[in-house]
């Protein structure tokens, strides 16, 4: 079973995120910055999509979210500021 990967992240994030991706062996994701953009790539069986945010400010909908498989949000930052960075 194939599955797609959506990155969404800030695009400061984008080539070292990707080159983990790639390092990891894993397909070339698709990549967001924007509700904009993340509601361009979505598309085909979204059940075999998992959403990854990184470092994005995006509220992602509860509409987009419950089309999706189990979705992971990570902020990096030190613990006496989580979620921020």
């Amino acid at each position: 079973m194939n599955s797609h990967l959506i990155l969404l992240t800030d695009n400061a994030f984008r080539d070292d995120l990707a080159r983990v991706v790639q390092h990891a062996g894993l397909p070339a994701p698709g990549f967001a910055a924007t509700l904009a953009d993340l509601s361009h790539v979505l598309s085909g069986d979204l059940k075999r999509t998992r959403l990854v945010s990184f470092g994005s400010g995006v509220i992602v909908p509860e509409a987009i979210l419950s089309v999706l498989p189990p979705s992971y949000n990570f902020h990096p930052g030190p613990p006496a500021y989580r979620g921020l960075f």
